[in-house]
């Protein structure tokens, strides 16, 4: 439990925010997705077009829902909200403080 507190008390900038979408995709998501578009369609091209389309989409989507959750629907459930990159409070700044 005090494990779960403690990341409820991270904060995310924007640049973190969109990093954090862009490994997601270009890591797990654009290749499973390739992957199951390729086993079940059985066309290269199809697959990487079909791919391609929705990677597009999901970067844009996944970053605009981790700035809608981080700003507003995270209040809800007790999470910080997304910070600006060197504002007071962000984790550049904990990182820099002495343990």
């Amino acid at each position: 439990m005090k494990y779960i507190r403690f990341l409820m008390k991270k904060k995310m900038t924007k640049k973190e925010a969109l990093i954090k979408s862009l490994i997601w995709r270009f890591g797990i998501s654009i290749p499973v997705s390739f992957l199951l578009n390729l086993l079940f369609l059985k066309e290269i091209n199809t697959s990487v077009v079909l791919t391609t389309v929705g990677a597009l989409a999901g970067i844009v989507l996944y970053y605009l829902f981790d700035l809608l959750w981080f700003n507003f629907l995270g209040d809800a459930f007790g999470f910080d909200r997304v910070i600006e990159e060197n504002s007071a409070g962000s984790r550049d700044d904990l990182k820099n403080q002495p343990t």
